[in-house]
């Protein structure tokens, strides 16, 4: 999934989904009703090959991922959910042991709950997962939009120093000649901007245009 499709998830009103991956029926049957009490669906697997496959086909909002897998290690499991498909998660383990929880957070899980007393905390350690889950997406989006806008910026910098220079012309001339060029051509300012830079032939394009651009001689 893409960022925007994951981020549009946490919406409000949006039903959360959780993927449970466990094989111990009374620790899923415990996951289910807590869950079905904070009032989010849920898709249950009971091996990592079978969270993979959900998690590449279906819109997945947290995992809860049982530490004892009978095929595959759960840390990495729950590493490729975050990084691949975007799905933070939450491991359940049976002991406190510091290998297992250093591994854990170092994957990037959220939290480590502790079975059976996992289950009575549970339905908070979900609704806090989910929000911080939330919040990260608010903020990579930002970012991306941030940077987006700082790569605009810049190849519309290049393009208008090399037509100042070309053109000896200032900057406010330059800029005005590369947007009229731009429209002129029906081409996005930042499109052209990109030809301008990378492609020599693009300066024919700015040539052309003989009533704003003064001839070269």
């Amino acid at each position: 999934m893409t960022l925007e499709q994951v981020a549009g998830g946490f919406g409000d009103g949006v039903n959360k989904v959780v993927l449970v991956v466990s094989d111990d029926p009374h620790l899923r049957a415990a996951i289910l009703a807590a869950l079905g009490a904070a009032g989010h669906s849920h898709h249950v697997v009971s091996s990592a090959a079978a969270a993979r496959g959900v998690a590449a086909t279906r819109a997945v909002n947290l995992a809860l991922v049982d530490a004892a897998l009978p095929d595959g290690d759960p840390v990495i499991l729950g590493q490729h959910l975050g990084q691949e498909r975007r799905i933070p998660f939450l491991l359940l383990a049976d002991d406190a042991e510091p290998e297992i929880l250093q591994r854990a957070i170092a994957a990037g899980a959220f939290n480590v709950l502790l079975k059976p007393s996992a289950i009575t905390q549970l339905r908070l350690a979900v609704d806090v997962a989910l929000v911080r889950a939330r919040e990260n997406y608010k903020l990579e989006r930002s970012v991306e939009r941030l940077s987006a806008d700082f790569n605009l910026k810049k190849i519309v910098s290049v393009a208008v120093g090399m037509a100042m220079e070309r053109h000896g012309i200032e900057e406010t001339e330059a800029f005005e000649m590369v947007l009229f060029a731009a429209r002129a051509r029906q081409l996005k300012l930042v499109d052209f901007c990109r030809q301008f830079v990378e492609n020599h032939t693009a300066v024919g394009l700015l040539r052309g245009l003989g009533t704003v651009i003064p001839s070269q001689g």
